[in-house]
């Protein structure tokens, strides 16, 4: 079970490594989609990542709109930073930090977009 461990840590000071602000966005990117995995059920290795993490980028990821310079859709880079966020919340003495409290404003435009989707979807359906 500690070889477990050290292997997870191993693997979350590597993601860490890629988060550092020098790196490159695509690094970053490669970080982000494998800590989901990494931080579940484990709050100790939730809190050094956010302890580490780079806001600025997740807030970009969330506010990111198609472009032809993306690789992937913006849909999923939103996706990948709210997945972030929320293995954050899931620690109680995170959710009232100010890094996750400056990024209700952007979450919250999010929602309201989604929202709007699905009534466009839903009207079309009807009609």
């Amino acid at each position: 079970m500690a070889s477990e461990h050290e292997d997870s840590r191993s693997e979350i000071n590597q993601c860490l490594n890629l988060l550092r602000s020098e790196s490159s966005d695509d690094a970053k990117f490669v970080a982000l989609m494998l800590l989901p995995r990494l931080l579940q059920q484990d709050q100790e290795n939730v809190r050094l990542v956010f302890d580490s993490m780079d806001f600025k980028f997740l807030e970009r990821l969330m506010r990111t709109s198609n472009s032809s310079d993306n690789d992937l859709p913006d849909n999923i880079l939103k996706t990948i930073a709210i997945h972030i966020i929320s293995c954050f919340c899931e620690v109680e003495e995170l959710i009232s930090k100010r890094q996750i409290h400056a990024r209700i404003p952007t979450l919250s435009t999010l929602l309201a977009l989604i929202k709007r989707r699905i009534s466009q979807r839903n009207f079309a359906d009807i009609h």
